[in-house]
């Protein structure tokens, strides 16, 4: 008789959705972006929606914002960028593009928007130049940036997301470059309704084994299988990647084609590799980041007794 456990479940997080420019811009002190030679476009929001359609999984995306700034209101964002209040994103952003980009968001149930940053970056004059926009490092030290900054910089998420009309709720932060401590952003994000956070427990607590959880402020923090392909890599097939549980955090380029309009001949290899993991014993397929939680908080808590043969959980 096969052993009676609590299952492991696997959801896929996709990090830096959201930009327009995909050019690594780190070489002039810009943004990472996706690491890719070509704009974004509404396919490649639409590849999404469709490998979370064909798994019956909301695909938990991380959304980088600071490109949707139609009119330069995020000039007065301290640490944003170099250009300081000389910010000005008329060049990233098309109106056009946005307003078809939105309406595959909002029309898909499989997209679940999830809180990034605005830049991907913070930055101080002469010191510092960091790929996260609520630390920096400073004498090798990871360190939060000032609270009032951690909330102008969440409102102003939200405050782009409304004003270029979308229509989603959001309830899952996840932290650039896997930078977050314990003590620091949990208290503020459950105020903005954020109960779900992803991140590399190995940035936190050093090495730990996947599919840990840990609970602060009423907010559920889950750790993630990080980079199991390079981050800038398109046209991915998954093919050859052993079976997995845990969250699958993956970037925007590898479900990407380098023609947008080929997005869709890479559907097949990520759903058949899903597909794989969730026939093996012990791996469910999450349906949202709100189960993800609950399942893997089960997993880790849960003990299973077997007395006169009946088991009690």
């Amino acid at each position: 008789m096969q052993e009676i456990i609590i299952p492991k479940p696997l959801q896929i997080t996709i990090d830096d959705m959201g930009w327009f420019c995909g050019k690594d811009g780190r070489e002039t002190l810009e943004p990472s972006r996706t690491g890719i030679t070509r704009r974004h476009c509404a396919e490649d929001y639409e590849i999404v929606n469709e490998i979370g359609r064909r798994l019956g999984m909301e695909i938990n995306c991380a959304f980088v914002m600071s490109e949707w700034d139609l009119d330069n209101r995020l000039k007065n964002i301290p640490g944003l960028s170099p250009c300081g209040k000389a910010w000005d994103n008329a060049a990233y952003f098309d109106k056009k593009e946005a307003k078809r980009c939105v309406d595959v968001i909002n029309s898909s149930k499989y997209i679940d928007v999830a809180i990034h940053g605005l830049q991907h970056t913070y930055y101080i004059p002469g010191e510092c130049y960091n790929n996260t926009d609520f630390y920096y490092v400073k004498d090798q030290k990871l360190q939060v940036v000032p609270e009032n900054e951690i909330r102008m910089r969440l409102n102003a998420c939200y405050d782009l997301m409304e004003v270029n009309g979308f229509h989603k709720s959001v309830n899952s932060f996840i932290p650039p470059n896997c930078a977050y401590k314990m003590g620091h952003l949990s208290k503020i994000l459950k105020e903005y309704n954020i109960f779900y956070v992803s991140t590399a427990f190995g940035s936190i607590f050093g090495n730990k084994e996947f599919l840990d959880v840990e609970i602060e402020d009423g907010v559920i923090i889950v750790d993630r299988n990080n980079n199991l392909i390079p981050w800038d890599q398109m046209e991915t097939c998954l093919d050859d990647l052993p079976v997995v549980s845990g969250i699958f955090a993956c970037h925007w380029a590898n479900v990407c084609h380098k023609c947008p309009e080929k997005n869709d001949y890479l559907t097949d290899s990520w759903v058949n590799y899903f597909q794989r993991c969730k026939k093996t014993f012990g791996v469910i397929l999450s349906e949202r980041m709100a189960f993800y939680a609950t399942q893997a908080i089960y997993n880790k808590y849960s003990t299973i007794n077997c007395t006169d043969g009946k088991y009690t959980i």
